[in-house]
């Protein structure tokens, strides 16, 4: 897509406002300069963008992976999907309302990829110690029966939906 003269110098892009409603009065689409800059491969106006946008993209990640490392992940991925797919973006909505809808798919994307893979519990990783403190080497428990593994189940997830409901702040505490 090919920018008019009056986009490149901070102009409305065409398109930059819905049909059937007013087009601005008076002043430029706020980010009508940066998208033209961005569409030129301007490396200080990609900076700027993510500068301006990333704590709010990592929020967002963060509150639907409720992982800081995944969290990052997905901006990135979303930043890098966004920058590639530059000449898609047709104006019609602010950069952030744009950026802000890449990152929740890409967020998406990594929920529906982890619970593709299965998780092992980590108990039996970890090692055994004795009342003591002492390291001790760890003894086969006896099989457990069909309630009691309701019942652990049951609790696992009463305890995750409590974790779940915490503040952020608490809650990477505890994860």
């Amino acid at each position: 897509m090919s920018m008019t003269a009056n986009e490149l110098r901070g102009g409305i892009p065409s398109g930059a406002h819905r049909a059937g409603s007013p087009p601005p009065t008076g002043s430029a689409h706020p980010d009508a300069a940066l998208l033209g800059r961005l569409r030129a491969g301007d490396e200080a106006a990609f900076s700027e963008l993510v500068r301006r946008e990333s704590t709010k993209l990592l929020s967002v990640a963060r509150r639907i992976l409720r992982s800081d490392e995944d969290a990052q992940d997905a901006v990135q991925d979303a930043l890098l999907s966004a920058f590639q797919n530059l000449d898609g973006f047709e104006g019609n909505a602010r950069l952030s309302t744009w950026l802000h809808r890449i990152t929740v798919n890409a967020a998406l994307m990594r929920l529906r990829s982890r619970k593709r893979h299965r998780e092992d519990p980590i108990e039996s990783l970890l090692p055994v110690f004795a009342e003591d403190g002492h390291h001790r080497i760890a003894v086969t428990a006896p099989q457990e029966t069909v309630i009691d593994e309701i019942e652990s189940a049951q609790i696992a997830a009463i305890v995750r939906a409590a974790i779940d409901e915490l503040p952020d702040s608490y809650r990477v505490v505890l994860v």
